[in-house]
């Protein structure tokens, strides 16, 4: 009888551990498209060679390449996007793509602007942009 006992509650056991099993892959709620700079900074001054890198990240990877086209609200000519539009590719969740100044010096003053979905892009169902990207461009 004890061991009756033993092994059932061995196998009890060894089923709860299989039973909790997570893949990552249960989400189902809005899948959410973040947009944030590689290294932190939400800031390019208008000499910049170097380009600020935005990374578009996805909640959850899909079954499809995802392409998606990016505005610049109200930049005036002061920059330009680089690797526009962006491809997540089927399965995996991140792309990037870049803010590049045009080096005009024509800025007074550090300006506000921000990047988002252009209006021509067409989601899937379940898809949304979380937020737009706010980023400064300052003068020299």
């Amino acid at each position: 009888m004890k061991k009756i006992l033993f092994f059932s509650c061995m196998a009890a056991a060894l089923l709860s551990f299989v039973g909790c099993e997570e893949t990552g892959n249960d989400y189902e709620g809005t899948n959410y498209i973040y947009l944030d700079s590689q290294d932190g900074k939400a800031t390019i001054y208008e000499t910049d060679e170097e380009p600020l890198t935005v990374t578009v990240t996805l909640t959850k990877a899909l079954e499809e390449d995802l392409s998606l086209t990016f505005a610049l609200q109200g930049t005036e000519g002061v920059v330009e996007l680089d690797g526009n539009p962006v491809t997540i590719k089927a399965g995996e969740k991140t792309a990037s793509l870049d803010i590049v100044s045009l080096n005009k010096n024509i800025l007074e003053a550090a300006a506000n602007y921000t990047l988002s979905l252009d209006a021509s892009t067409v989601l899937p169902e379940g898809v949304a942009l979380k937020d737009g990207f706010q980023f400064v461009v300052s003068p020299v």
